[in-house]
């Protein structure tokens, strides 16, 4: 899997940067929570300042275009996300983490 930042926009109005970046795989797409975390990862920031506003999979090509909005604070965060969209991210966090502690206790 690679990951590159296409493009990056400082938005010192609001105070974050947003991201367009692009994701390369070998095998099936990414879940958005495993993109966020990857991308994460990749940037260095912290993955709880982070939303990922859009993905979307390029036809014909193993390659996923995203777009992602990074806070400085989570004061900040809250004030411009919706609420809605916060909410989203975190159920898909809390979905996606009892699959990682069952595979944990099976090994």
């Amino acid at each position: 899997m690679e990951i590159k930042v296409i493009e990056e926009k400082e938005n010192k109005l609001i105070g974050r940067k947003e991201l367009t970046i692009e994701i390369t795989y070998d095998q099936k797409p990414l879940t958005r929570v495993e993109a966020l975390t990857e991308i994460a990862k990749k940037i260095e920031a912290p993955e709880e300042l982070m939303v990922l506003k859009k993905m979307s999979n390029v036809f014909g090509t193993r390659k996923t275009i995203c777009g992602v909005n990074v806070y400085g604070d989570e004061a900040t965060l809250k004030k411009f996300e919706p609420k809605h969209i916060l909410e989203r991210i975190k159920k898909a966090k809390e979905k996606a983490q009892p699959k990682e502690e069952k595979k944990e206790g099976e090994q």
